[in-house]
């Protein structure tokens, strides 16, 4: 049984006539009266009495007639709201982010996207970085900044990339490289350089800043509240993307470097709603005002 069949049904009972009923459906009166011997078939009892003058209900149709009506208004509504739903999470999305915060370009982007779409709903989920491929995965979360991660953790998930980015360096105001504009390589090399332990990164960080003779050193923390929080009070630098800078300017001296470290974006989970192909624009918009204005 279903809707189409319970139709036919109350528009012949309604119509008297199963030609009359077949065209106020705008089809055959053999396709019409194929609705109704299969309804017959699947419930396992006639409905109508056929007469030369027309049809009538039988009891058990007369009986069944108040129950359908019923099951077809309850179908609808019950399609409405469905329909409702879908279209509320289509309007909506989930922004996985870190203790890091997030990133200045990602709120800005939001900010952007809800000025000109204020239907549209944001939902903020708190876990580690290292978690967020598990929160996408698991439909905990939407989408979430980040920095290009290697290719086996992009299963279900896509990578969006928004530009290549440079490394910036954090450290307490008093260091000697705080007062500088930008810093190079050959300025780096005299100092032990921290690294966060992020092992999804397509360009680590400790393996690329070898490359270029500066002294790295593997923490195994991400730069959780309790890292930054021991930072200073400490002498050493610790590398982060340059696109992450307006998340630790508060406590530290961020300091950009000419040091290439690959690419960011966002990652998303796949197929992405229509909330999410909306935002992208905004966040390639932001990004690229955001490098103009490094």
């Amino acid at each position: 049984m279903n809707d189409r069949q319970l139709h036919s049904f109350i528009t012949a009972a309604d119509a008297g006539s199963f030609s009359k009923a077949a065209a106020l459906s705008h089809i055959s009166t053999t396709a019409f009266l194929q609705q109704i011997q299969l309804l017959e078939a699947d419930i396992g009892f006639r409905l109508f009495h056929r007469t030369p003058r027309g049809i009538t209900l039988t009891s058990a149709g007369a009986s069944f007639y108040k129950d359908a009506a019923k099951i077809l208004k309850l179908y609808a509504s019950a399609c409405e709201r469905g329909k409702s739903i879908e279209t509320a999470e289509a309007l909506s999305f989930r922004v996985a982010y870190s203790e890091e915060a997030i990133p200045g370009f990602l709120l800005s982007a939001l900010n952007a996207c809800r000025h000109a779409h204020p239907e549209i709903k944001v939902d903020f989920i708190s876990v580690p970085f290292s978690d967020y491929f598990d929160a996408l995965s698991g439909d905990f979360a939407d989408i979430a900044a980040i920095a290009e991660p290697t290719d086996d953790r992009l299963q279900d998930i896509a990578f969006y990339p928004l530009r290549q980015d440079f490394y910036s360096f954090c450290m307490r105001p008093e260091h000697p490289l705080s007062a500088q504009t930008s810093l190079s390589a050959e300025q780096l090399q005299k100092y032990t350089v921290l690294c966060g332990n992020y092992d999804y990164l397509k360009v680590p960080f400790r393996e690329n800043l070898k490359q270029y003779g500066i002294h790295p050193k593997q923490v195994d923390t991400e730069y959780t509240m309790s890292f930054r929080t021991g930072q200073l009070f400490s002498d050493e630098l610790f590398v982060i993307h340059s696109m992450w800078s307006q998340a630790y300017t508060r406590f530290f001296n961020v300091v950009p470097s000419t040091i290439p470290a690959g690419r960011v974006g966002v990652i998303y989970r796949t197929p992405a709603s229509m909330a999410i192909t909306g935002f992208l624009p905004y966040l390639q918009q932001e990004a690229e005002e955001q490098h103009q204005r490094l």
